[in-house]
Formats: structure tokens, C-alpha cells, sequence
């Protein structure tokens, strides 16, 4: 019931960390499938979170589960802000106060 969105949040935590490497370190020519790649799989691993969250209230699930989907949705989170403040180094863009 929470197992398969478990993976799905997992994979879609390391998906959005390799993304957002090949976005700031890859060639230029593949920085906006890197960016697609990543905001696609930051996005699935918040709706899988979502899902095991809801799973595991509704089957009385280990709370656990939800800890671990909680982990993947911040590291996804992270490797997009990474690539965001990245892009504006880049673009000499001011950190706001």
C-alpha cells in the first residue's frame, strides 16, 4: 500500500540530486532537460510523499514510512534550490535580504 510511492519518492529524491548536478556542472547544451528532469522528479517525489502519507494514516502504517518520504521531498527540495541559486550567481542576481 506504501511501498511502491516509498520507491517512487526514493528514486525520485536521487533522480532530482543527479538532475540537479548535470544542471550546474553538465554541458550547456542539456541544462534545460537537466532543469525539466528535475523539477518533474521533485515533483513526483512530493506527490509520493503525499501518497505514503495517506497510505499510512488510513492503514495505521509505520510512521516511519513517512519520516523517509519526509527526507526524499527535502532532498529533492535542496537540489532544486541548488540549481535556483545557482542560476543566479550566474546571472549576478542578489541573494534577498
Amino acid at each position: 500500500m506504501y511501498v511502491v510511492p516509498l520507491e517512487v519518492a526514493e528514486s525520485g529524491a536521487e533522480t532530482a540530486r543527479m538532475a540537479a548536478r548535470l544542471a550546474v556542472k553538465g554541458k550547456r547544451d542539456v541544462r534545460g532537460d537537466a532543469v525539466t528532469a528535475l523539477l518533474l522528479a521533485e515533483a513526483a517525489t512530493r506527490s509520493a510523499a503525499g501518497l505514503v502519507a495517506i497510505n499510512v494514516e488510513a492503514g495505521g502504517g509505520d510512521p516511519e514510512f513517512v519520516r523517509r518520504t519526509a527526507r526524499c521531498v527535502t532532498t529533492a527540495r535542496d537540489a532544486a534550490a541548488s540549481v535556483e541559486s545557482d542560476g543566479e550567481r550566474r546571472r549576478g542576481v542578489r541573494p534577498r535580504s
